[in-house]
């Protein structure tokens, strides 16, 4: 019983001894930390400053209702078939919603936005901005031309895409936030400016092609029926793509409509300098205090001091 009490009083840590011997090692652990201080400022100062521009967008609802409940024409009751008609009254369902959203961060339509607008060199080889313009990286990129001596994978494309991208929805007001970074302010706006239009187009280009071939579909149906009851049905499903027609020829932003728009970014993202120091510095102590306990391990002393200056290692009585 004895034995064991003296067992675990030797495998406790005294924590008065473990302050006294990390005092002992302040000029080691002083050492180890202005190092790390040194190359954390260094890293900080290296680092290109990055500016974000963002953009707040509002869901519209392209699903126009046109009722055909309440009693009917010629006592048909279209209460059954008003379904076919209306899709919903609210803009979570609204489809052309939720693809404007899913295009956003689809890899076919990022990939096919970033080669039309030419912003390959902007993507993977922006290095910082100075003297208001970007510096670009000298292998790859050709500066005659302005343009990449090689033509990455969709993958790497998409990639570079994503790590700056940011999209954000609120589940409140269902409104939708946009941020892109880069080195560039004035590419960070222009991109997100063409971004925001470049979806509305594509969805209006397949809602527009969809209610085209609804119509002349409709009028072929029209044409053949004698029913006026079913003809009135007909009519109304042929209302409702021509003010689908109507809204994307005199509507601009025809899904996600602007409410705040991408702004010219005056202040940097980042990095973040100052919490790069501060735990570049803490990592060095911490290295210096793991290797100071190897060597306390190894039952070895290190012995560091300045004035006058030594490192040595002593070897501890056992």
């Amino acid at each position: 019983m004895e034995e064991s009490f003296e067992n675990n009083n030797s495998d406790s840590v005294d924590l008065y001894e473990m302050t006294t011997w990390m005092w002992a090692q302040r000029n080691f652990l002083t050492l180890f930390s202005s190092i790390a201080a040194i190359i954390s400022v260094t890293v900080a100062l290296v680092l290109p400053n990055n500016y974000i521009s963002n953009v707040t967008l509002m869901p519209k609802d392209t699903q126009l209702d046109v009722s055909l409940s309440g009693g009917g024409v010629g006592g048909f009751d279209f209460g059954g078939l008003s379904s076919l008609v209306s899709f919903g009254d609210s803009v979570d369902t609204d489809p052309n919603v939720i693809l404007a959203k899913e295009l956003l961060v689809s890899k076919a339509f990022v990939v096919d936005f970033v080669k039309k607008y030419d912003y390959l060199p902007e993507l993977l080889h922006a290095v910082r901005w100075e003297e208001g313009s970007i510096v670009y990286t000298a292998s790859g990129y050709n500066a005659v031309e302005d343009k990449l001596d090689y033509m990455p994978s969709d993958y790497d494309i998409y990639k570079a895409f994503l790590l700056r991208f940011t999209i954000e929805t609120d589940r409140k007001t269902k409104y939708t936030k946009l941020g892109f970074e880069h080195v560039s302010p004035y590419f960070s706006q222009e991109l997100l400016t063409n971004l925001v239009r470049e979806v509305n187009d594509k969805v209006k280009d397949i809602e527009v092609g969809r209610a085209q071939r609804s119509i002349v579909y409709l009028d072929n149906i029209i044409a053949e029926t004698s029913m006026r009851d079913l003809n009135l049905l007909l009519n109304k499903l042929k209302e409702k793509n021509l003010k689908i027609l109507m809204l994307a020829e005199i509507d601009e932003y025809f899904i996600l409509d602007l409410v705040d728009p991408p702004f010219l970014p005056t202040e940097k993202s980042k990095p973040y300098r100052a919490l790069i120091t501060v735990f570049g510095t803490f990592f060095g102590f911490l290295i210096g205090l793991f290797i100071l306990g190897l060597f306390r391990l190894m039952r070895y002393e290190v012995i560091f001091s300045l004035s006058p200056f030594k490192f040595k290692r002593n070897k501890l009585l056992t």
